[in-house]
């Protein structure tokens, strides 16, 4: 199967990525946009793996997941891949507890790479692509539409679990079906106690 792994972004977050795109398309920029029901935040893309690589790689996410707690975070932002020039691919950026994101991603790396599907060369970036762009038609618009969105908010998440996803290729774009839902483990760090009052026995 072709396939990839990845977070889920909230309902109410792919509606607000839903409104930008449509502002960005006011551009008429040559661009494939990505259907809001298919918005995600990629993890690790795989490629093809057989149904053997499949199944080895959700036995060693399972696992794994259950050394990472819930983690909350920021959907804020519309930048471009390059920074300068002819964009080529249209992303809303992502903040909060970024460092433990990297950190789950590599470990994902890891696994991936257990399973035979050779290691990213590029460092991990959390992104969720809105658009790729086919052609420089309309590039300079695009920029300017891009420009205008570069702080705007889009809600945030609580990630309580990743997803292993089957993407099939049709003419009217990719299906993306989700083939495991793997529960990260542990517990967020809940409220800190309430003070003492001084010299008061506990």
């Amino acid at each position: 199967m072709r396939g990839f792994v990845a977070l889920e972004a909230p309902e109410e977050v792919r509606a607000l990525l839903g409104r930008v795109q449509e502002a960005l398309r006011r551009s008429d920029a040559d661009v494939r946009w990505v259907g809001p029901d298919r918005l995600h935040l990629t993890l690790k893309f795989l490629g093809e793996i057989s149904e053997g690589q499949a199944q080895e790689l959700e036995v060693l996410l399972r696992a794994e997941a259950q050394r990472w707690p819930p983690l909350s975070l920021v959907y804020a932002g519309v930048g471009a891949f390059p920074d300068h020039g002819v964009p080529r691919v249209v992303w809303a950026g992502v903040t909060g507890e970024i460092g433990k994101l990297s950190g789950l991603a590599a470990a994902i790396e890891r696994a991936a790479e257990h399973v035979g599907v050779p290691r990213e060369g590029r460092p991990f970036v959390a992104h969720v692509t809105l658009g790729r762009v086919r052609s420089g038609r309309n590039a300079r618009g695009l920029q300017a539409a891009i420009e205008e969105q570069r702080q705007v908010p889009l809600g945030t998440s609580f990630v309580r679990e990743i997803v292993l996803f089957r993407s099939t290729l049709t003419p009217e774009g990719p299906v993306y079906d989700a083939r495991a839902r793997i529960p990260l483990g542990g517990e967020p760090p809940g409220p800190p106690p309430p003070a003492v009052p001084e010299g008061r026995p506990l």
